[in-house]
């Protein structure tokens, strides 16, 4: 069996297997009132050390070393 005929009988393999019914998505699952965050989140102690981290590292960025 050549490339081409293993091909085409893949394709109308795939073909056949397709489902009867497609099913519906589910459009309240993107909801932004559902996703995480908000009031409702904890805050993450390893979370708010990286923030506190960053913050300390964009200041040391931001001085001057040279200047007197």
């Amino acid at each position: 069996m050549s490339l081409k005929q293993s091909l085409k009988l893949a394709r109308q393999l795939e073909q056949q297997n397709l489902p009867l019914q497609i099913k519906a998505r589910n459009a309240i699952a993107q909801n932004p009132l559902l996703k995480k965050g908000g009031v409702h989140d904890k805050e993450n102690p390893a979370q708010l050390t990286r923030r506190r981290r960053k913050a300390v590292k964009c200041e040391l960025r931001k001085t001057n070393w040279l200047a007197d």
